[in-house]
């Protein structure tokens, strides 16, 4: 029975799989100070468990019992969407069931800053590092000056360095998959409106674009994104409809975040524009709230859950002296009520 604060207890784990708390301890505790042999099919089940009912380790108990905390460092940029968010949300998750604290740290569009956080980690005795930043603003030059012979660290996407792991995202595959349903729901004029500053998301949207249109003419639309400013948004939607969509008669749209999607799916509707018997629209990252507007978005999911637990294996495997596997992820597309024939 679990305590009344809702929290797992090791005893819990240990009735889920069948073991003595002694044996659950032995598995979750890496200092092994009350160690029992466990088997390896045991302590696999028992991680699995963990991880099923989302254990959470106490740290504090760790520390009053002497046991070193194991601290994972992460590197996040200063203005971050939700997506990132979500992502270190998730690796919370699959690192506490693992045994290890997250300790987070910021920079923003500075390679150098980037570094000076990453040495902060760790000062802090984090035993590795997952940087979470997609793009490297001051060119690969800079990057490989203070992260070529980076230990311990493992990048979110490509970073072009020899040697160092990384996991990719498949988006192509997925984007390909909206584009392609639109055209064969009908739309014959889609439109791609990507944001400018993510140099590696763009790349991979607009090639997966262009290959779902087929022989279709291409309409691309590039804009800056507002962060967290509902009338900025409800301004660049505007410019959207009446500088994009409307002179150029599309049918389809697709590339935005998940946020502008549904602001710009609120502007048509109240225009009597209809969705998606006029248009179709596909946003992306698959927000919750996707399911609950009128008609409900499609989107194209950036896989959290297979990205954290993705990294956090390439993280291990390095820290264990292995030269990490290549891994990528794919995104998928999340067709809805935005889109026809849904």
């Amino acid at each position: 029975m679990r305590q009344q604060n809702g929290k797992v207890r090791l005893a819990d784990i240990a009735a889920e799989v069948g073991v003595s708390v002694m044996s659950v301890a032995s598995v979750v505790n890496s200092a092994g100070k009350n160690s029992v042999k466990v088997s390896e099919a045991t302590a696999r089940r028992i991680l699995e468990a963990c991880k099923r009912l989302n254990y959470q380790p106490n740290m504090n108990a760790r520390a009053l019992r002497g046991t070193p905390l194991k601290l994972i460092g992460v590197l996040v940029d200063s203005q971050a969407g939700q997506a990132v968010r979500l992502l270190v949300s998730e690796l919370e998750r699959v690192t506490a069931a693992e045994g290890y604290l997250l300790l987070v740290a910021q920079a923003h569009d500075n390679i150098e800053q980037l570094y000076k956080a990453y040495q902060v980690l760790l000062q802090h005795g984090v035993s590795g590092v997952i940087c979470l930043s997609h793009d490297y603003p001051d060119g690969h030059g800079e990057l490989e000056k203070y992260f070529g012979d980076a230990e311990k660290i493992v990048f979110l996407a490509d970073p072009g360095l020899e040697g160092q792991p990384f996991v990719a995202l498949d988006r192509i595959t997925a984007v390909s998959a909206a584009v392609s349903a639109m055209r064969e729901n009908g739309s014959d004029r889609i439109g791609l409106c990507i944001a400018d500053d993510n140099l590696n998301y763009s790349v991979a949207v607009v090639e997966g674009y262009r290959k779902g249109l087929a022989c279709l003419p291409e309409y691309i639309y590039r804009y800056t994104p507002p962060f967290c400013d509902a009338a900025a948004i409800e301004r660049l939607m505007r410019g959207v409809i009446d500088g994009f969509i409307l002179p150029n008669g599309l049918n389809g749209i697709i590339g935005m975040n998940d946020y502008c999607i549904a602001a710009l799916l609120q502007q048509l509707t109240g225009r009597g524009i209809r969705v998606p018997g006029e248009i179709q629209l596909c946003g992306y990252d698959n927000e919750l709230f996707c399911n609950f507007t009128v008609p409900a978005l499609s989107s194209i999911s950036g896989n959290i859950r297979g990205r954290a637990d993705a990294l956090l294996r390439t993280l291990l495997e390095l820290l264990e002296g292995k030269k990490p596997e290549k891994r990528i992820v794919k995104a998928e597309f999340i067709p809805r009520g935005s889109m026809r024939n849904v």
